[in-house]
């Protein structure tokens, strides 16, 4: 483990030096400073295969990320939070959910001839996918979860239903029982009126996959 700790403690050293330098030649053309000339002499062929060259392949990855633009999305945020706050990441990690499920589940579908696509699954016993179809925030299924995707085409795009479970965030057309519940809202799907409702559904739009 203390061998792994130099390697990394080196890494960022040489890493600091050397973004710090490419920034300065970027704005005003300064000569190479020591450690842009040790960088050479790592990456040079014949430091392969040792402790050098693994120092220099890592530094070389991350000299690769350190661009202008990096820089000027990440300058906003404290050192001791580099991803944000869990709120902060949990709005990010759901404009990632709408956009999967908005651009590349439509194109994923009908690259594949698939023009329904039916997710079901138990509480604590979740489908492997289901963290990719979900919030942040979600922790588990809601009871039975069935999750309907239904491809009308490009002008319409996927159909997004939920039969038990919530929204998600909006990305979902949460669909709820006839009935009313004690509280006066209408109840939540359970047991055969959830699979009576699912199985009117696929007949109502008669995909001709699933």
């Amino acid at each position: 483990m203390s061998h792994c700790k130099v390697h990394l403690t080196d890494c960022r050293v040489l890493f600091t030096r050397i973004a710090r330098q490419s920034m300065l030649m970027a704005r005003g053309g300064t000569r190479p400073t020591r450690a842009s000339a040790r960088f050479a002499r790592l990456t040079h062929p014949a430091s392969r295969g040792g402790r050098p060259a693994r120092i220099a392949f890592a530094a070389a990855a991350i000299l690769a990320l350190s661009t202008p633009a990096l820089h000027a999305q990440t300058r906003d945020y404290a050192p001791e939070r580099p991803f944000g706050t869990l709120r902060e990441q949990a709005r990010t990690q759901q404009a990632w959910l709408q956009e999967r499920l908005e651009t590349n589940l439509p194109m994923l579908m009908r690259k594949h001839g698939v023009d329904m696509w039916v997710v079901t699954m138990r509480e604590y016993n979740e489908d492997p996918v289901f963290r990719a179809l979900v919030s942040p925030t979600t922790f588990a299924a809601r009871r039975r979860t069935i999750y309907i995707f239904h491809d009308r085409g490009p002008d319409e795009g996927v159909e997004r239903l939920a039969l038990g479970g919530t929204s998600q965030g909006g990305v979902y057309e949460a669909v709820r029982a006839t009935v009313t519940a004690p509280d006066g809202r209408a109840a939540e799907l359970w047991g055969s009126d959830q699979w009576d409702l699912f199985a009117d559904m696929v007949r109502e739009r008669d995909p001709e996959r699933i």
